[in-house]
């Protein structure tokens, strides 16, 4: 074989080392565009599956908060969901910018333009709330006044039948019998007016409502007229004063208690919109999570088809490119089968020049083993430390483990403490409502304690015990009514601080979620280290052998290359040993070559 040849095969040799390992790594890189093209679009479908959590927790707590408002309407529950709502909206809009696909964009488009529309219905509501507030408090100050008219009519009239029973010794008139008694039917049917009007806006009996206020109106119009023929007859200008403020406070107050009543039924209405508002979003909602779930399914059997499609496209092109390599070798093979015939026939000529060149090749070959005996031993040195660093990288590997199962276990733990915490903060919202109906039983139980102090004061001398426990027990209801709303305040206090942990605790589920992740793929690079270091401690001991092997080998060349000048002799027939084996090949790789002796 002449020097063109060797340096063509040379090149044909380099250029296949330098292929094969290119080949491999397009390869490698290809499954692994593959799979980060998949991870980015499953990590999209994951964010929108958070957000979608996310959502329907905020959609709850804004639930509380408009039921909170609707039963106690303040400005800053007011202004908190004026801010809750305009967080939805921002994660709406961090939801729309995903990329995903557009029946998920759709949905998150259709869950937006539900909750607008459960956004106007509660406004509604809101306003329609703080008018009714404002109407029930300008309705208890003309119920108060027309109290007080009559009871200030009621007292006059006592004062006077004091007078006249101890300075003169007279009994009260007829007309100023029945003009007190009047006025004290009045006052009873006012006191049972303004309970019926409570009893509307707390239990929510409309039919109780209408039928008693029915009455009601009937029996007081009856009353007004009797009492305005008796006010007449009776013709003293301070009644007549006090019965004309009466009258008009009374067409005040059927006004207010009518514009109420209507109110309070427009909320009824708007109530129901809203609970059906929130079963629509709910459900929209669920739809949407639904969907993002079969979404993320789609991407992982779509991955799972490109990565199989790319692994066979692989097999194929390294399979055809080895065919090519074992064609190009074999003729290789045939170009050094000729080299080595004709080596053969050169050989006889250069023995005598072996004989010359043995002893400079025994020199080196001793020297050539104190080198590999070296080697050996810097080799056993790695091997140690390669072992060993084996052992260290298994044992990070187990306490990753480990670490990752104390993580999983901490995040279910922060799971469950997320759930009682909405245990908790729904207990607190049912406490506030207990709270409530104990102030409006409070309020009614003040009027009961005002009616039985007229009674008293109707009884005379012989109701003044019962006028003292009347007082008392007012007095207690009033307690129980300031007690009460410090109760509330205390609930809403303690409300905001669970709202407040939620929030906490759901930033540290999120913060244990990732920790789950980097461990499982610092996990996974230990693992790949690991196995990566008993690769290569089996590699260098395999080295190690080899250059022991050497190391025999070399003494051995130069335990031969001094009798080397009595063996050169032999040279010829080893020639011709080889010229027979050279034959062997001609066979094995193909009979068509002619070779010349």
């Amino acid at each position: 074989m002449n020097g063109i040849d060797r340096k063509k095969s040379k090149y044909g040799i380099g250029i296949i080392i330098a292929v094969l390992p290119v080949l491999g790594l397009a390869a490698i890189l290809l499954m692994k565009l593959v799979g980060m093209y998949v991870d980015s679009k499953a990590d999209h479908a994951f964010l929108m599956g958070e957000y979608g959590s996310e959502i329907a927790w905020q959609l709850t707590e804004q639930r509380l908060l408009e039921n909170s408002y609707l039963n106690n309407p303040q400005n800053e529950i007011l202004n908190t969901i004026s801010e809750q709502a305009k967080k939805m909206n921002s994660l709406f809009q961090e939801a729309n910018a995903l990329e995903v696909s557009q029946d998920i964009h759709a949905l998150i488009e259709r869950n937006a333009s539900q909750l607008a529309s459960h956004q106007l219905i509660f406004d509604k509501a809101g306003e329609l709330v703080r008018q009714l507030a404002e109407n029930r408090l300008k309705l208890q100050s003309y119920f108060n006044k027309s109290d007080q008219y009559l009871k200030t009519a009621i007292n006059n009239i006592i004062d006077e039948e004091t007078r006249l029973t101890i300075i003169q010794g007279l009994n009260l008139p007829d007309k100023k019998i029945a003009l007190r008694n009047g006025f004290q039917e009045v006052l009873n049917f006012n006191a049972s007016a303004m309970l019926n009007i409570n009893e509307l806006l707390t239990f929510g009996d409309q039919e109780v409502f209408e039928t008693n206020r029915t009455r009601l109106r009937k029996n007081m119009n009856i009353s007004l007229n009797n009492t305005s023929g008796v006010v007449i007859s009776v013709n003293e200008s301070r009644y007549s004063e006090l019965w004309e403020k009466i009258v008009n406070e009374y067409k005040d107050v059927i006004s207010i208690q009518d514009e109420v009543y209507e109110q309070w039924k427009i909320l009824k209405d708007l109530g129901r919109e809203l609970d059906k508002s929130n079963a629509e979003l709910k459900l929209t909602i669920q739809s949407t999570v639904n969907g993002v779930k079969q979404y993320l399914k789609q991407i992982q059997q779509t991955g799972t088809r490109i990565t199989a499609t790319t692994i066979i496209i692989a097999i194929i092109m390294l399979a055809v490119f080895s065919l090519l390599i074992i064609r190009y070798i074999t003729n290789l093979l045939k170009e050094v089968v000729i080299g080595l015939n004709q080596g053969a026939l050169q050989i006889t000529d250069s023995s005598s020049k072996v004989l010359n060149t043995s002893q400079q090749l025994s020199e080196g070959a001793l020297d050539q083993s104190a080198a590999i005996e070296q080697t050996s031993s810097i080799l056993e040195q790695i091997s140690s430390m390669t072992k060993q660093n084996a052992d260290n990288a298994n044992h990070a590997d187990r306490l990753m483990k480990e670490a990752d199962a104390v993580i999983k276990d901490a995040d279910a733990a922060m799971k469950e403490l997320t759930v009682s915490m909405e245990k908790i903060s729904a207990a607190s919202e049912n406490t506030s409502k207990i709270v409530k109906t104990i102030d409006e039983i409070a309020f009614q139980t003040n009027l009961l304690a005002l009616n039985a102090a007229v009674e008293a004061a109707r009884a005379g001398e012989s109701g003044a015990g019962f006028a003292v426990v009347a007082d008392e027990v007012r007095n207690l209801a009033m307690r129980a009514a300031g007690a009460a709303r410090n109760t509330s305040e205390l609930i809403e206090e303690t409300v905001a601080l669970i709202k407040s942990g939620s929030e906490h605790v759901f930033t540290s589920g999120q913060g244990f979620v990732k920790t789950i992740e980097s461990t499982s793929r610092v996990g996974n690079l230990l693992a790949e280290i690991a196995g990566a270091s008993r690769e290569q401690a089996d590699g260098i001991e395999q080295v190690n052998r080899s250059v022991s092997n050497m190391d025999k080998l070399v003494q051995q060349l130069a335990e031969h290359s001094r009798e080397s000048r009595s063996e050169s002799g032999e040279l010829n027939t080893q020639a011709e040993k080889m010229k027979k084996m050279v034959d062997n090949m001609v066979a094995l790789v193909g009979g068509n070559l002619k070779i010349s002796s």
